[in-house]
């Protein structure tokens, strides 16, 4: 089996309560753990960023799905790479609502949770790919 990671973004079509987030946390522990995936959920203010960390056909799948998924859009794939080993291997889907305030006093904070939800995300890509990457392995740890 060759393992590999998926990291993308996107806004959700409406704010999302606590029973919206949990509900969705639910769905993906369960799905995850049954597919041997692990990863990570970060949401604020309509943003979302995921990692999904297992076996390259069943990621690729399951991003098919998620691009779908009309509870989103502008989902935008930032990285997709072969990995030796997962950065969240206890996690079938951590999930965390961070603080902006806070957020903003991290080394390595992205901006991409401060853009206006309307924005088109293409052109932002390359450009979160490194605040993305470096954000994501605060909460791994």
């Amino acid at each position: 089996m060759s393992l590999f990671t998926l990291v993308y973004v996107s806004v959700a079509t409406k704010e999302m309560n606590d029973d919206d987030l949990l509900s969705l946390l639910e769905q993906s522990r369960t799905f995850n753990k049954a597919n041997g995936l692990t990863g990570l959920l970060l949401y604020k203010e309509r943003f979302f960023i995921q990692v999904l960390e297992g076996e390259e056909s069943i990621i690729d799948a399951l991003f098919e799905r998620i691009k779908a998924d009309t509870r989103h859009f502008n989902v935008l794939l930032i990285l997709k790479n072969p990995i030796i080993e997962r950065d969240f291997e206890q996690w079938a889907m951590g999930f965390k609502s961070p603080n902006l305030d806070k957020l903003k006093k991290i080394p390595g904070f992205s901006n991409y949770m401060l853009l206006d939800p309307s924005d088109t995300l293409d052109e932002y890509s390359v450009i979160f790919e490194s605040e993305i990457k470096s954000l994501l392995h605060l909460f791994q740890k």
